[in-house]
């Protein structure tokens, strides 16, 4: 028998968490509630009309009948339930008022430093290093590395972990006790962990395994984690509801896109834009103070700037933008944060005119920063799960210096809100989120199934096309036969024409064609293969190389769906004219 102990990194610290205790109100009850507030009934009239179970509807009634909501009588047909006054009150809200209690606690909070998995303070002892290694002396024990931690959903997991089912997240205060560091043990014995959480990542005990089976063949202090074993593959594709209506395409589009996504919104509105223009927020500065009457929030969030040596034009305009609203009545509603979420992502989040319909557009629009004269891409995501994924990423981005602030808890809040939404009948469509590095993937992925053709679109040409998209695009024409085009807007950096003009010498050479696009401009960041095969994405493929350092530095959307890459390229080509 061969047992092997495992250490673990980790981080421990305490926070203080804002939370409601108590389950919130389910659409039964309120549909129960409203009945009754139209017509007394017996509990068997609410069962047959409702054709829900008995038990159903008896634990409704009683969780209304402790809200105040309904009481009872007593007559000959049996026991009628009326509603009370402010039970037919309450019944005409869109939602039922609240009855979970807030309270505050100060919660544990553990995070491995391998995988970034994030644990409830029982689930596993830790132990300070010096307590362990006096422990496993005379045990054959390995100890893992810890690592820079580019964890793909930290903050979803703090609140998904951390709290019971009858527990909504509200808030984490910014402020806490420093994380230290901790050590945890994984017994391996005979090739399987023991005494390891079970909510524990996949990839982190694969690396267990790993460590555990170095130990056997060559005992050793430590063990330094492979660089591939970390990398983040994308997510799995699920079905989804997505229509060619959800497509956007076009200069135009866009912008008809953000002024009806401000008129119609009432509760949440977040735009992520990679640059600022201080001519696009007052283009619509109007919309917005319409937008805060009706009780909007808004958020105005952006990534880089496009000044590499100068004091930051986005910077700048930020600056401005939060300076006029201060001074106007739409300062306390709508926000413009002054850091850099250090992402080159184009995101909408909104409200559909209703606190329970939310969506996300996403793509390679710079909503406040474009004059919309660009051929731009963007998909529009009303599924709630894939949605509040999008607002998991946002929230990830919103941290300041690795550290939660205040938005950071909203967005986590927004983000367990639309995931508990109805979920609409699926379609024929397939989606995922894709962030940085795994975009490199889905070029495999097309140049490994394609069966027809290919095509590329990117605002700009430059040195990382060859490696990240024309070798594998060219390997894949030569072998398969497969039909490739790419097109692009301009050159990267000077004397990247040059290099663009050989490149497309070098792929005319197998039969894939570069051309570029002027009029009007190409900034659609579009992999599409076959007809029915579509990445829309804010990553230029054929000038940028997200690498591994930041996760959320490019993100992306792949969309399988009949006839939706067809969709897509048509109308990028009668509009750019490209043949």
């Amino acid at each position: 028998m061969s047992i092997v102990r495992v250490v673990v990194p980790f981080k421990q610290g305490k926070r203080r968490f804002h939370l409601l205790k108590g389950r919130p109100w389910s659409v039964v009850e309120h549909l129960m509630l409203a009945a009754l507030a139209s017509a007394s009934a017996t509990a068997k009239d609410l069962e047959e009309r409702s054709l829900l179970p008995r038990q159903v509807v008896i634990e409704a009634l009683l969780r209304l009948m402790h809200s105040g909501w309904v009481q009872i009588s007593q007559t000959n047909e049996g026991i009628i339930f009326h509603s009370t006054s402010s039970g037919k009150d309450a019944s005409l809200n869109e939602e039922l008022p609240s009855v979970q209690k807030p309270i505050a606690r100060p919660m544990n909070l553990i995070i491995d430093q391998v995988a970034g998995g994030v644990y409830r303070r029982r689930e596993i002892p830790l132990f300070e290093r010096h307590i362990l290694q006096a422990q496993l002396k005379n045990e054959q024990a390995v100890w893992i590395e810890s690592r820079e931690i580019e964890s793909a959903d930290h903050v979803k997991s703090v609140v998904s972990t951390l709290f019971d089912e009858d527990e909504r997240f509200v808030s984490m205060e910014e402020t806490g006790d420093r994380l230290v560091d901790r050590f945890g043990v994984a017994v391996v014995r005979d090739g399987k962990i023991e005494a390891f959480p079970a909510r524990a990542p996949d990839r982190l005990r694969t690396i267990i395994l790993a460590a555990a089976k170095q130990a056997e063949a060559k005992p050793s202090a430590a063990f330094s984690v492979p660089k591939e074993a970390t990398i983040v593959q994308a997510s799995e594709a699920r079905s989804i509801s997505f229509g060619s209506e959800d497509l956007v395409l076009g200069g135009k589009e866009h912008e008809e896109l953000l002024k009806k996504t401000i008129r119609r919104c009432r509760h949440d509105l977040i735009i992520h834009s990679t640059f600022l223009a201080y001519a696009r927020y007052e283009a619509i500065k109007p919309l917005l103070q319409k937008a805060v009457e009706r009780g909007v929030k808004v958020h105005i969030l952006w990534g880089k700037s496009d000044e590499k040596h100068e004091v930051s034009s986005t910077r700048l305009a930020a600056a401005q933008m939060q300076d006029d609203l201060d001074g106007s009545l739409l300062g306390e509603s709508v926000k413009v944060h002054q850091y850099s979420t250090n992402s080159h992502a184009k995101i909408i989040v909104a409200d559909d005119g209703a606190p329970n319909s939310h969506f996300a557009v996403l793509g390679s629009c710079n909503w406040l920063y474009s004059g919309f004269q660009s051929f731009e891409a963007s998909a529009r995501i009303r599924d709630p799960k894939l949605c509040a994924e999008i607002v998991d990423q946002i929230a990830e981005m919103s941290c300041s210096d690795g550290h939660w602030t205040s938005l950071t808890s909203q967005l986590a809040r927004l983000a367990q809100q639309i995931r508990s939404q109805n979920v609409p009948p699926s379609g024929r469509a397939e989606g995922s989120l894709i962030l940085g590095y795994q975009h490199a993937e889905f070029v495999r992925a097309a140049c490994r199934t394609a069966k027809k053709r290919i095509v590329v679109t990117s605002h700009r040409i430059g040195p990382p096309a060859r490696n990240a998209v024309m070798i594998p695009v060219m390997a894949a024409a030569k072998n398969s036969g497969v039909n490739v085009q790419v097109y692009f807007g301009q050159a990267s950096e000077k004397g990247d024409g040059t290099k663009a003009a050989d490149l497309t010498m070098e792929a005319k050479d197998v039969g894939v064609r570069i051309s570029p696009v002027f009029e009007p401009k190409v900034h659609a960041k579009i992999l599409a293969w076959d007809d029915d095969f579509l990445v829309i994405s804010s990553q230029n493929w054929l000038s940028a190389d997200p690498g591994e350092g930041n996760l959320r530095r490019e993100i992306g959307l792949y969309l399988r769906a009949p006839g939706i890459a067809r969709r897509a390229i048509d109308k990028f080509k009668f509009e750019c004219g490209a043949s």
